[in-house]
Formats: structure tokens, sequence, C-alpha cells
């Protein structure tokens, strides 16, 4: 389900929705390529097990993460993660 569309200046689409497990594959592509540049994150090593990522992904929903991602012409380029840490929402 896409809940976003947008062209931009080049023509191209780019599309934001919610990541699938079907994602998975391409999003470690993405995040990788982030974390070979050591420039934006604090990880330092490359994700290669896609059974850890499976696993990291269904615990997150279990958790209620939401991760949000990012595509030019139906590629991943990129995405965000949201989680809640109920230590910080809960009002007393």
């Amino acid at each position: 389900m896409v809940h976003k569309t947008v062209k931009l200046a080049d023509k191209r689409t780019a599309t934001l929705d919610w990541l699938r497990k079907t994602d998975l594959t391409e999003v470690m592509g993405a995040l990788n390529s982030v974390i070979r540049e050591a420039r934006y994150l604090f990880m330092n090593t490359e994700i290669t097990d896609m059974d850890e990522e499976q696993q990291w992904y269904e615990r997150g929903i279990k958790e209620g993460m939401r991760y949000l991602v990012a595509r030019v012409e139906g590629k991943v380029i990129g995405g965000a993660s949201f989680h809640l840490h109920a230590e910080t929402c809960s009002r007393g």
C-alpha cells in the first residue's frame, strides 16, 4: 500500500510505503551500501544473515515498529524505522 507518491525534478516517481517482509533483501542491500560509507550510521558491520533479518522484522512488527521505505522507480533507496518506547510514552 503506497502512502505517498511524488514526481521528482528529474521526472522519476518516488513512493513511500511500509516495509513488507518481501522487501527485506532489497532493504538489506540499501542499508549495507550506507554502512560501507561509514558516515551516517552507528553500525559498522554489514548485514549478511537473511534469517536474522527476518527475525528482526517479525520481532519489530510484534513490538509496534513501523519502517517506512523510500523507492524511486520501484527500487528501494532508503528507509526509516519508528519505534515506540513505553518508558518515554507513558503518562502518569
